[in-house]
């Protein structure tokens, strides 16, 4: 997973951050984004989305796009919102 979600790709919504993808990569589903964010937390005691989130392929809460990060105290939030804002971009994990 990217260390860092997509440059460019905050304040837009979901379907336009898809457009930053990278070839050979796609959006990732929640527990790709968990795994990635708990196991750098884990293995090198780094926050890894400490301040930034990223949307996930998945719906959730009412049809909204499901959002994983802010992984600070208390810990990693994983919730649903509306597209834009300043601190959800878009990560990205490798297909294999």
């Amino acid at each position: 997973m990217t260390k860092r979600p997509l440059e460019k790709s905050f304040n837009k919504t979901y379907t336009d951050q898809q457009a930053f993808l990278p070839e050979g990569y796609e959006v990732p589903k929640i527990l790709d984004a968990a795994t990635a964010m708990f196991m750098e937390y884990v293995v090198h005691g780094r926050e890894f989305y400490s301040n930034v989130c990223t949307h996930c392929q998945e719906l959730h809460g009412g049809g909204l796009q499901a959002v994983v990060g802010s992984m600070k105290e208390p810990g990693l939030y994983i919730f649903a919102h509306p597209d834009q804002d300043g601190y959800r971009g878009m990560g990205a994990v490798r297909r294999l």
